[in-house]
């Protein structure tokens, strides 16, 4: 009689179950790990270097005066500098000034075709400018880094622009529509300007697309407004995710 057999009924019953479960395979196949990838510096394919992508920061981010979407900040390049009591920088909604709900907008911004992520998140940066005479006038720009670039090579980006009244005066200064938005590439020795013309636009958007050839590895790009005379107006950016590639 064997020793199975001379064990108690209950204990055979477990040794034949371990001795059964023991003739299998006793590693599991374990599941596959994903490669985590940095969005800032590229992507790896497994089978070689990273390959690094073009950045073009996206204005997602939360609201708020003085608030901005990571990699966006308040420019303090400009020639004439002012402080951000004067003309303020920052982060709106489509319906409200700094995203504060007591500072609705005059005429709310519409959400973007072809652009869904605008929907929900809703985050534009906002610049400021003013001109009460023909020759005394200032403004904020707000800007952010195009890296991995590669100089000598063209690259396309897509954004928004827009300017919008508020229900709430700021300030003494009569609230006007932005007449141009401007939009500036660059790096320290070779600027490049693009002008949006806004006349007889109301709360709308206009998309802008520009192509440049990289002068360097890291670019800025900024944006600012010029207004009417008399006037004070909200200019804004809206650049969603994926906005820039390279055509060469």
């Amino acid at each position: 009689m064997n020793l199975v057999q001379k064990l108690p009924i209950g204990l055979s019953l477990a040794c034949l179950m371990f001795m059964s479960s023991c003739s299998k395979e006793d590693a599991v196949t374990p599941e596959p790990q994903m490669e985590s990838v940095n969005a800032h510096s590229g992507l790896r394919d497994g089978s070689g270097p990273v390959i690094s992508l073009p950045y073009f920061p996206s204005t997602k981010g939360s609201t708020g005066l003085n608030v901005y979407p990571l990699d966006w900040e308040r420019s303090i390049s400009q020639s004439q500098p002012v402080s951000l009591e004067e003309l303020p920088t920052g982060t709106s909604n489509l319906t409200h000034l700094w995203g504060n709900p007591t500072l609705p907008w005059k005429k709310n911004l519409p959400t973007i075709v072809n652009a869904n992520s605008i929907v929900n998140f809703g985050s534009i940066v906002t610049t400021t400018s003013y001109r009460s005479n023909a020759s005394n006038g200032k403004n904020s720009l707000a800007e952010t880094k195009i890296t991995n670039l590669k100089s000598g090579k063209e690259y396309e980006i897509t954004m928004y622009v827009a300017s919008t009244i508020c229900s709430v005066n700021q300030n003494e200064l009569t609230p006007r529509y932005a007449k141009t938005i401007y939009v500036n590439v660059k790096n320290v020795k070779f600027p490049i300007t693009y002008n949006i013309n806004y006349e007889g636009k109301e709360a709308e958007w206009i998309k802008k697309t520009i192509i440049f050839k990289a002068k360097s590895a890291e670019m800025t790009l900024s944006f600012e407004a010029f207004t009417p005379d008399g006037g004070y107006s909200y200019a804004h950016m809206f650049v969603d995710k994926n906005a820039i590639k390279q055509l060469n």
